[in-house]
């Protein structure tokens, strides 16, 4: 399987987190209080302001995410 960037993403399809490419402790483990693990299914749901922020789906919970943090999130594609 093929990995990508959750902006690169189709809105509506779901995906499976398979990395980071964070540095900072605190953010992951600010992310994985919210779930959002390897290995999990992600969903993006939109994108809004120009791509700047995206609503993403996991565990049937919405996040609005920072497109900068997004960048760093890794899915695996069909």
């Amino acid at each position: 399987m093929k990995e990508i960037q959750i902006t690169k993403c189709k809105a509506g399809s779901v995906y499976k987190i398979c990395r980071f490419e964070i540095e900072d402790k605190n953010l992951l483990s600010q992310l994985g209080n919210l779930g959002i693990v390897k290995g999990k299914n992600i969903e993006v749901r939109l994108s809004n302001y120009g791509k700047k922020s995206f609503l993403v789906s996991v565990m049937g919970i919405n996040y609005a995410l920072d497109k900068l943090i997004c960048e760093r999130i890794w899915v695996y594609d069909k």
